[in-house]
C-alpha cells in the first residue's frame, strides 16, 4: 500500500512539474488530457461490465425464482406457440 502511495505521489509531481515549465505545459497537456480520458473510458468500460453481471445474476435468480413458483406447463413457452 505504501508504495502505490509513493508512486501516486511521484506521478502528481511530475505532473505538477509538467504543468509549471512554460515551453513543456503547451506540450504535455494534450498528453495528460487524454490520459486522464483514457482513465474515464476505463472506469466507463468497468462500469458496463459490472452492471452487464448484476443484471445476469439477478435475471438468473429471477428465472429460478420463476421456475419454483409457476407449474412446468406455464413455464413450457412451447406449448403456447404450438397452440
Amino acid at each position: 500500500m505504501t508504495s502505490i502511495l509513493i508512486y501516486l505521489l511521484g506521478f502528481c509531481l511530475v505532473v505538477a512539474i509538467t504543468m509549471v515549465i512554460p515551453g513543456l505545459n503547451t506540450l504535455i497537456t494534450p498528453v495528460w488530457a487524454s490520459f486522464g480520458k483514457g482513465i474515464v473510458l476505463f472506469a466507463i468500460w468497468c462500469w458496463g461490465w459490472i452492471v452487464f453481471c448484476i443484471k445476469g445474476i439477478f435475471a438468473s435468480h429471477f428465472e429460478i425464482g420463476r421456475h419454483l413458483v409457476l407449474s412446468d406447463e406455464d413455464v413450457d413457452v412451447r406449448k403456447s406457440v404450438e397452440d
